[in-house]
């Protein structure tokens, strides 16, 4: 009987391992990602494109012999260009200074019908005599570390595209540096725009982000939002030959947290019912108004300092109907806001001192530091600027705008980024007053401790309303070298902390402890990180 239950079982064993080599052998062969390598020494008849020493000869002969999920690897020198991506292909150069693609066709590079996967990087495109660097059409390539520079026409144009275009340089192009329409939504992304007609020209586009960008020296607009609301955030905006950015035909963009400066028209102009959040922007230096709104436009201004412009702060005009909350709007050589031909810009919250002209013209204003005359809630007083000759336009302690504000309308932060009220009211202005306090941080040790006994650590950060955290990192040499041991933070109770560890090595163990700063308490006081405390401990 067990000699036929152990034949059973063998058997069995066969045929389970035959079942499974007949599927082993059923599946697909499985395709891996290769390199293919283009060099100025290759050949596209003899090379194999398999090593940089059986490179092809032409960038666009390698794509097409790669396969989805493979890399063109193209050396440094100076290629063909009128290069068509195929899906899944990646391009990668030996680095904008090296390696240069050029041609004279539609575009240098055209990419249709190109998804997320694709990555152009490392090449200067230019060149082109008669169309675009780069042509995106229903594609959504990454185009990374690349300078598309000196072409005819436009630097990177994109049709019903979503590229990511990131960490490049698009310079010196003929018309736009990038311009995008249909339902394209790219993310404009860490890049330097210079020297082209418009720097950006978004149309019929609603979703597309601009961040963290220098868009300057263009021959019009750094940035031209027509029928479009582009988000414009952190970016810096100057010195191009019209306005730093237009909205046209009905645009709405998002314009945050940037600089808009020393552009030689307007710093933002709103025309055409159009309706951007002008939101925490310093809009300074330009030749003409800071903002501009015209034709039934009403943007929705606020926190903005609106400084130093050569017109008028904020001009407004035909029907246009801005809302102007919590702006710091001063030193401008024309008026501070004008009004006029049926406009009504809303004002309140601002402060608006010291211009050149009036401080106002034709509209009114509610809970403001206005100058004369004086009407209702607003008052007249110098805003004690902290240094308003450096652009330091925080309020000095016993400012009057200081809780004057109202909080109707009034957004939640400043400027900085700080809550709103701070103290008993809000402020006038782009910037709530707030105290700020160094601290002192004093960490207690024992000199000497024995291995894998407990290693007390305690000590105080004064004032003790300096709430927060506190970070004590911990170091042991080892030969001439110190190595980290890690890191602990601990909570402060009325500005005390205490930690306890068991060193398990022998030898010297440095302890830091540093504060991590706060904001908070019943005025709103920001305390401010001390120097670091350091205590060398013998462990034995």
């Amino acid at each position: 009987m067990k000699r036929l239950i152990c034949s059973r079982r063998s058997t069995v064993r066969v045929l389970l391992a035959t079942v499974v080599a007949a599927c082993v052998l059923a599946l697909p062969t499985m395709a891996y990602a290769k390199n293919v390598y283009v060099s100025v020494v290759g050949s596209d008849t003899a090379g194999n494109g398999l090593s940089a020493a059986t490179a092809f000869a032409t960038v666009q002969h390698a794509i097409d012999v790669a396969a989805s999920g493979d890399i063109v690897e193209v050396g440094a020198g100076t290629f063909s260009g009128d290069v068509t991506m195929t899906a899944g292909v990646s391009l990668y150069g030996a680095g904008a200074a090296n390696t240069t693609l050029t041609g004279s066709g539609h575009a240098v590079v055209t990419a249709n019908g190109i998804g997320t996967g694709t990555t152009i990087s490392g090449f200067t495109i230019t060149g082109n005599t008669t169309e675009d660097g780069i042509d995106c059409v229903n594609s959504s390539p990454r185009i990374i570390n690349c300078a598309v520079s000196n072409n005819h026409y436009i630097g990177i144009w994109c049709d019903d595209s979503s590229p990511s275009i990131t960490n490049d340089t698009i310079s010196d192009n003929i018309y736009e540096g990038i311009e995008y329409d249909g339902s394209s939504a790219p993310t404009i992304a860490n890049d330097t725009i210079s020297g082209n007609s418009d720097g950006v020209y978004s149309t019929s586009s609603s979703s597309s982000v601009i961040t963290n960008d220098t868009i300057t020296g263009n021959a019009y607009e750094g940035v031209e939002c027509y029928d479009s609301s582009p988000i414009i955030t952190n970016d810096t905006i100057s010195g191009n030959s019209d306005n730093g950015i237009y909205c046209n035909d009905y645009s709405s963009p998002t314009i945050l947290d940037d600089t808009v400066s020393g552009n030689i028209t307007h710093g933002i102009d709103c025309d055409s019912s159009s309706s951007p959040t002008i939101l925490n922007d310093t809009i300074t230096g330009n030749t003409d108004d800071g903002v501009y709104c015209d034709s039934a436009s009403s943007p929705s201004i606020t926190n903005d300092t609106i400084t130093g412009n050569k017109g008028d702060g904020v001009y407004c005009y035909s029907s246009s109907s801005p809302s102007i909350t919590n702006d710091t709007i001063t030193g401008n050589k024309g008026d501070g806001v004008h009004g006029g031909g049926n406009s009504s810009p809303t004002i309140t919250n601002c402060i608006v001192w010291d211009n050149a002209n009036l401080e106002l013209y034709q509209c009114s204003s509610t809970y403001s530091d206005v100058a004369t005359p004086v009407v209702g809630t607003n008052i007249d007083a110098d805003p004690y600027f902290v240094a308003s000759a450096t652009g330091d336009f925080h309020l000095k302690a016993g400012s009057p705008c200081i809780d004057k504000g109202t909080s109707v309308g009034a957004p939640s932060t400043d400027k900085d980024g700080m809550r709103r009220p701070q103290g008993g009211g809000f402020d006038m202005g782009a910037y709530e007053y707030y105290v700020t306090l160094a601290t002192k941080t004093k960490l207690v040790a024992p000199s000497k401790v024995k291995v894998k006994h407990w290693l007390k650590l305690s000590g105080t950060v004064s004032p003790s309303a300096a709430s927060g955290t506190l970070t004590i990192a911990m170091t042991r040499k080892v030969g001439k070298h110190w190595k980290s041991s890690g890191s602990k933070t601990v909570t402060l109770k009325k500005g005390k902390f205490s930690y306890s560890f068991k060193p398990k090595y022998k030898g010297t163990w440095s302890l830091t402890a540093t504060y991590s700063g706060y904001t908070g308490g019943k005025n709103w006081t920001v305390y401010t990180p001390s120097m670091s405390k350091t205590r060398t401990v013998k462990v034995k």
